[in-house]
């Protein structure tokens, strides 16, 4: 009897510390979610950098959406749709984006805005269902635009971007509007605004040259601060990697530069094809002291995602052979997938960041060996990540720090 008794109890003891070290499972299918959005991320990126100096845009933003629509989608459009957003091996996708949804929701604050919709021209019905289980799984609002209307459907969609993003996207849409065929199109609006855990010093802050691709330099300002930050040297494809936390302590900006000014181009290779050196932009880091040089910049970009997608392998939903029948009884076409993106950095974090860290003035430790240098003065990656999900969030090179906007709708 009491061995019985003894055997049962070393069970329930490897039961119990087996279990300890379990991951919450509704996490472990998050990261699933996620790791499908990052493929995604990675695929997209190829196709919408093109030779633009700076390119920032959130591919979890756009994943989302698509999911949203993908919801609605049949057979060849679904089929698509779904090899192209990487859900193969995704069970449950919707539900898993409610869990993840509800995580995300947590990061929304005055720091970050994400917003999006499906916009569905009103003379289509949309199936109540559709409706009813979009705002459910995803908590997205599905709106109707009328070119009857006063000011149009342009004037509605950039009033509600406005709102959404409290005033910090004014308009969204592409110059030309929106085209009189229009039945269908995704909208998704993002404005970062973010403080960093140690922040710089502005009288650090002065004109440096930032060298393009070619070689040629452009004077900027540069911020300066030497503190304890994680870094990495040689780790990736040749490049040096660092990771800037930010007041949230979920989110991070993780900068990749190449050791060359001329190396950008080999390391966007390597990172989105390759997924170990993807993974391992984000892990193995070191922490000790950095000196460390940052351009500040500002950037707003708009661009249209209708052709990079179709060049994934999704190009029925953008045409006449689309199959949205969940969505709606008639025929409905995505006409497009655009994005814009405001993006702003300076030494306190962002231009209007509402929370303001003491700053204090720059004194150099007295140290027996000098601290490492990250000196980000000609192209570079970066990521804006959720470390606790590891979604990439925001994404994006920067190759000139003087270029201001971007239109690649």
């Amino acid at each position: 009897m009491i061995a019985r008794q003894s055997a049962v109890t070393v069970l329930t003891l490897a039961f119990l510390v087996q279990c300890f070290y379990c991951e919450d499972p509704k996490l472990t299918s998050m990261k699933r979610l996620t790791n499908a959005s990052n493929l995604f991320a990675r695929s997209l990126y190829s196709h919408v950098v093109a030779k633009e100096p700076v390119v920032i845009y959130s591919p979890s933003t756009a994943h989302t959406c698509l999911s949203m629509v993908y919801l609605g989608s049949r057979e060849s459009t679904a089929d698509q749709m779904k090899r192209s957003l990487k859900l193969h091996n995704v069970a449950g996708p919707h539900a898993t984006y409610k869990d993840l949804s509800i995580s995300l929701n947590s990061l929304q604050s005055d720091q970050v805005l994400m917003t999006s919709a499906l916009w569905i021209n009103s003379k289509y019905r949309v199936k109540p269902e559709y409706k009813t289980t979009v705002g459910r799984q995803y908590f997205a609002e599905v709106k109707n635009f009328s070119f009857s209307s006063v000011g149009g459907p342009d004037l509605l969609i950039n009033a509600w971007a406005r709102n959404k993003t409290r005033g910090k996207i004014s308009s969204i849409l592409p110059q030309a509007g929106i085209s009189q065929q229009a039945s269908l199109i995704l909208i998704s609006a993002l404005f970062f605004n973010f403080t960093w855990t140690s922040p710089f010093d502005k009288d650090q802050t002065s004109k440096m040259d930032f060298y393009r691709a070619n070689g040629t330099p452009v004077q900027v300002d540069m911020m300066r601060q030497v503190s304890n930050l994680d870094i990495k040297i040689s780790a990736v494809a040749n490049a040096d990697v660092i990771k800037l936390p930010l007041t949230n302590p979920r989110l991070a900006l993780y900068l990749v530069l190449p050791r060359s000014v001329s190396g950008l181009p080999e390391l966007e290779t390597s990172v989105n094809t390759n997924s170990a050196d993807f993974e391992a932009v984000f892990h193995g880091f070191q922490n000790t002291r950095v000196d460390l040089t940052l351009p500040r910049f500002s950037v707003s970009t708009v661009i249209s995602l209708k052709n990079a997608l179709s060049n994934m392998g999704m190009p029925n939903a953008f045409s006449e052979f689309a199959n949205f029948s969940a969505i709606s009884e008639s025929p409905l076409t995505l006409l497009d997938v655009v994005q814009k993106t405001v993006f702003e950095v300076q030494e306190s974090g962002t231009v209007a960041a509402s929370v303001s860290l003491p700053v204090s003035g720059y004194s150099p430790p007295l140290e027996t060996e000098p601290p490492l240098l990250f000196k980000a003065d000609h192209p570079f990656m970066f990521f804006l990540r959720d470390d606790t999900t590891n979604l990439i969030i925001l994404q994006g090179r920067l190759s000139d720090p003087t270029v201001r906007s971007v239109d690649l709708a």
